[in-house]
């Protein structure tokens, strides 16, 4: 986690944004754990908190590298955005067992929470779903960016116009599908068969990235029975596995818009049926 209840003043507090002082005490602020801080001198890593002691049900534990660096980097990069009015890190909301990974109050009077999504299972998904829309908060889920699950890179017998001649060469190459994952479907459909990414390999970067997917139509089949009879099979819908339409790199804050997604729709391929949510989208 990024931030903890500094004991001496009961004050929230960023890791990365204060020194490292061994004579003060902190807290977590879900579970009141006691957490240590952690941040290195050189800088290499986000200075964050860790509880002293191991913690099961606290949902401010168990964190990826990932999942801290994508939250602080959008954090500092929103934190002064022209249009926010008040921003916090990792906010709990009392009563119920949810955080929400950065909450925003707009000058306009909107209420926007910037989940991270990683390995979060859809029930309780459903059960956040249902909070933020009857509190009338606008949702952004974020996965960290990986590009190796958009590009491979490989050895190629490549044609080279310059010389006319064949040679092997090493090729980066756009994939034309992605295996998503239970969590990432969900976020999928409800964003109109978008999702957004952002890559905390380049901090310097500030900018979403915005991913379009559409049906995945597996190879149809062809063969012939014991009794000499010619067969062919289409190919079958994907659940799972989306074509990948377009990725659009450096997209700002600014270009999200509010939508409402009124749910209540059932997807045969799923048990589930879709909640009634509001969600920030880029639009096609």
């Amino acid at each position: 986690m990024l931030s903890a209840i500094k004991l001496s003043d009961n004050t929230k507090v960023v890791g990365n944004d204060i020194n490292k002082d061994k004579t003060e005490g902190y807290i977590c602020p879900s579970c009141l754990g006691i957490v240590v801080h952690h941040k290195s001198n050189n800088g290499s890593r986000i200075g964050h908190f860790k509880h002293k002691k191991t913690t099961k049900n606290c949902i401010n534990s168990k964190e990826s590298r990932d999942q801290i660096e994508c939250r602080y980097q959008m954090f500092k990069y929103l934190k002064d955005y022209n249009g926010v009015k008040k921003i916090e890190i990792e906010k709990i909301h009392e009563g119920i067992n949810i955080r929400s990974g950065i909450f925003i109050e707009t000058n306009k009077g909107t209420t926007i929470v910037i989940n991270i999504l990683t390995s979060q299972k859809v029930d309780d998904l459903l059960e956040i779903f249902e909070y933020y829309n009857r509190m009338n908060f606008y949702m952004l889920w974020v996965i960290p960016y990986k590009n190796s699950s958009f590009y491979e890179t490989g050895k190629r017998m490549l044609y080279d116009e310059t010389t006319g001649e064949h040679n092997v060469k090493t090729d980066t190459r756009f994939k034309g599908m992605v295996k998503l994952k239970a969590n990432e479907l969900l976020i999928y459909w409800s964003s109109y068969k978008s999702l957004i990414f952002w890559d905390n390999s380049n901090p310097k970067d500030n900018s979403f990235i915005l991913g379009n997917f559409g049906t995945y139509i597996g190879d149809s089949s062809e063969f012939y029975s014991e009794d000499g009879e010619h067969l062919t099979y289409d190919g079958r819908t994907s659940k799972t596995q989306k074509t990948i339409e377009k990725m659009d790199f450096g997209i700002q804050f600014k270009k999200f818009k509010k939508n409402i997604n009124k749910g209540g729709f059932k997807h045969p391929l799923f048990s589930y049926t879709f909640p009634a949510c509001k969600m920030l989208l880029i639009k096609k």
